[in-house]
């Protein structure tokens, strides 16, 4: 990332959330990276399991739940989520639901 965008988009992290402001620079780095992105292990069975991926997602749904944050409604196909607000719990990258996808994803 940092060969295709410079200083200041060394990490993915940082890219999404310039994304998500609109950065236009940020959406072609992180085009032009994807595809040399390793690929999770959720990925992988999205792309090669479909109902044990929709199984293991609906646990995470659960437990990002039990945990008390605020979610999207899952979608009807894949049953992938998001969050509909960043409370004091944190985003995606907090410990806890970092917790809940480990425990639901277990390779």
């Amino acid at each position: 990332m940092t060969e295709k965008g410079g200083p200041g988009y060394e990490q993915a992290k940082v890219v999404y959330l310039k994304i998500k402001q609109g950065d236009k620079k940020a959406k072609e780095v992180q085009a032009a990276c994807h595809p040399v992105e390793p690929e999770t292990y959720e990925d992988r069975q999205l792309r090669t399991d479909l109902p044990a991926f929709k199984d293991n997602q609906r646990e995470f749904y659960k437990c990002a739940q039990r945990a008390g944050y605020k979610l999207t409604a899952p979608d009807p196909e894949t049953g992938q989520f998001g969050l509909t607000e960043v409370g004091p719990l944190g985003d995606w990258g907090s410990d806890k639901m970092q917790e809940c996808r480990r425990e639901s994803f277990k390779e």
